[in-house]
């Protein structure tokens, strides 16, 4: 398998952000021997959105790690690296390519969306709707209520046997006109 590393702010020190470009800090304090940890056990790449690969390939190579730049200019080419399953060396990439882990100063772990927004500190823009199983048994009630049979059975609004409306129901083929009216009522929330 593979693990995926974040270059700025997890190998390098990025204190003071993106500062024109510069490469200035020297390694996050723990890196090299995580990252030697990883290696050993690991193919590893490290995932940058530098322009310049090589440059920060230089740099890993400087604090002692093996690194090789990605081919500038191949993204979705043909030849493209799409898998990185080397052990012991450092891809540097700008691609996210497939790994089984993302270690990410900046990552949010998503479970759900909810959980997600939340961790993010953004509100959603609407709140949560009903569930489909709440949504289902409010349709039914009001088909129900609108859909009553009178003396022969069938339906006082369409006409149609109520029957013939109860064997479609599980696969929501609805002819009564009446049951588009109740699914724009619901739509509204009203």
């Amino acid at each position: 398998m593979t693990v995926a590393i974040d270059f700025d702010g997890v190998l390098h020190g990025y204190s003071q952000g993106w500062n024109g470009g510069k490469i200035y800090d020297p390694p996050v304090e723990g890196a090299v021997a995580a990252v030697r940890a990883i290696l050993a056990v690991e193919a590893a790449y490290v995932l940058t959105a530098r322009e310049d690969t090589e440059l920060v390939a230089d740099w890993i190579c400087g604090i002692g790690l093996p690194a090789v730049a990605e081919k500038r200019g191949t993204g979705c080419q043909p030849g493209a690296t799409r898998f990185w399953n080397t052990r012991n060396l450092l891809l540097v990439t700008r691609h996210k390519l497939p790994a089984r882990a993302y270690v990410d100063d900046r990552g949010v772990h998503f479970v759900t969306w909810s959980q997600a927004l939340n961790d993010i500190d953004i509100e959603p823009l609407v709140a949560p709707g009903p569930s489909v199983g709440e949504t289902l048994s409010a349709l039914t009630d009001k088909v129900l209520e609108l859909h009553k049979r009178d003396n022969l059975g069938f339906c006082g609004t369409c006409k149609g046997t109520y029957d013939e409306y109860n064997r479609s129901y599980d696969v929501y083929l609805w002819p009564c006109p009446t049951v588009d009216a109740v699914l724009t009522t619901l739509q509204r929330g009203e």
